[in-house]
């Protein structure tokens, strides 16, 4: 399914998420097939993770350096 790469290889990781999810549920039947959401597994992750592991990943110092620039360029910081 393409999951045991390094997060900051997979150059649409909902996407791989989404059809893990699709590839994971078809063999059930509709009556025992419940949709399953990218949301709701980032509401799950989100929940457990923790912050300094993210650090680690050069996308979320990206992230974190693109939200003070916003906060710099409203006059917030």
């Amino acid at each position: 399914m393409g999951l045991n790469k390094e997060p900051e290889k997979i150059t649409d990781p909902k996407n791989v998420i989404t059809e893990a999810i699709r590839i994971s549920r078809e063999e059930l039947t509709k009556r025992k097939r419940r949709n399953l959401s990218i949301d709701e597994l980032y509401q799950s992750i989100g929940a457990k993770i923790d912050l300094e592991k993210l650090d680690n990943l050069q996308s979320f110092k990206d992230f974190k350096e693109e939200i003070r620039n916003t906060y710099r360029a409203l006059n917030h910081l």
